[in-house]
């Protein structure tokens, strides 16, 4: 029979000690996807930051051994900690992601955009659309504050073919 080190531990007790921080992030995942609205970015990182440290605390007193920690009790760490990361994560990104969208109130609105073309055009089934590098944009001579990089879009008649006048559609927008 091989001996085994002192740090041994079989696969299945490596996959007991993982199960609450795996429930913590399914758990954190799913409570932040149930937001009616997000909170200000900020909030999201407050919350990544105990989950760290928590982590690290108890590893640090885990690892001193002057106390011992009870495997419920770093079930519960880890559970907790895992929790408040996938939270803070999920919100973190959905709200950075939100924050480079396009404002509601300016969508099918025709806004003059002037910049550089950033990609070649791609056709696809409806037309043909390109990203494009935003430098000014006006909505009745009034400048209008857009993300930064758009895709843009002309999108034709039904099956990628102009209008009867013969003329392309115009060109649509979104951010990228």
């Amino acid at each position: 029979m091989p001996e085994h080190h002192a740090s041994y531990h079989p696969p299945t007790q490596r996959l007991h000690d993982l199960t609450p921080a795996l429930l913590g992030l399914l758990m954190g995942t799913a409570l932040q996807l149930q937001q009616a609205a997000l909170w200000p970015t900020k909030s999201y990182m407050l919350l990544v930051l105990p989950a760290i440290l928590s982590c690290g605390l108890e590893a640090l007193i885990k690892r001193a051994n002057r106390w011992p920690v009870p495997h419920l009790v770093t079930a519960g760490v880890y559970l907790l900690a895992a929790a408040l990361l996938a939270f803070g994560m999920t919100g973190w990104r959905a709200s950075s992601f939100a924050s480079h969208a396009l404002n509601p109130a300016l969508e099918g609105r025709d806004i003059a955009v002037t910049g550089v073309v950033a990609s070649l055009p791609q056709r696809f089934e409806g037309g043909v659309r390109f990203r494009f590098d935003l430098e000014t944009a006006q909505l009745d001579g009034q400048p209008v504050a857009l993300p930064h990089r758009l895709e843009l879009a002309w999108y034709a008649g039904a099956f990628g073919r102009s209008d009867a006048s013969g003329e392309s559609a115009g060109a649509r927008a979104s951010s990228w």
